[in-house]
């Protein structure tokens, strides 16, 4: 058997493809997609769309908040129960949760590498209640994976009115007056009437 490992190392491993960038005049090769430089262009075209994350309502107070919305949910997600490294070691020492210093010190590491990390959800999107950013009943942990997912099923329209969120849209609606002038009330019910 150690023979035949030594034998298949021997032959040579799949080379992938180089493609040319996908923007059109670009002669870069790419592995797939977009070159670097035109994927670096892209994430900050879109970065300055989007605004600052003050500008989308994630500011200092909004920080404060979302640590106890980690603090609550014992640091995991709520849908994949995923926790830090740093709090799974502890729970299975059977010690108290680490200083919130030492685990927020873990998530930043994580989040400037890439890997998974926490996010403090908006159940019911700032874009339907304003009202609610600031609402520690309305945030939810939700790993980076899990938080994705839902944005991406929250994004998809569906039916007439146009993407729904995961508690439907009546119900995040339910108790918000709506403006017939508003540009929500024209998101929800405009398309639902034609």
């Amino acid at each position: 058997m150690h023979g035949m490992r030594r034998d298949l190392a021997n032959y040579a491993q799949p080379v992938r493809v180089l493609h040319p960038c996908s923007t059109p005049g670009c002669p870069e090769l790419t592995r797939r997609g977009l070159c670097e430089r035109h994927r670096r262009t892209r994430q900050r075209e879109d970065d300055e769309r989007r605004g600052t994350s003050t500008e989308r309502g994630y500011d200092a107070m909004h920080r404060r908040l979302r640590i106890l919305c980690f603090k609550r949910d014992g640091w995991r997600c709520v849908d994949c129960d995923w926790e830090p490294n740093i709090i799974r070691d502890c729970r299975e020492a059977g010690l108290e949760s680490p200083p919130t210093a030492e685990v927020l010190t873990e998530l930043r590491a994580r989040f400037a590498r890439g890997e998974r990390h926490l996010h403090a959800d908006h159940e019911i999107p700032i874009e339907v209640r304003p009202d609610l950013r600031l609402d520690l009943d309305n945030l939810r942990t939700r790993c980076d994976g899990c938080h994705r997912a839902k944005t991406m099923r929250e994004s998809v329209p569906q039916g007439p009115v146009g993407g729904t969120h995961s508690l439907g849209v009546e119900t995040a609606t339910k108790a918000m007056p709506i403006r017939e002038n508003s540009r929500l009330f024209k998101k929800i019910w405009e398309p639902a009437r034609g």
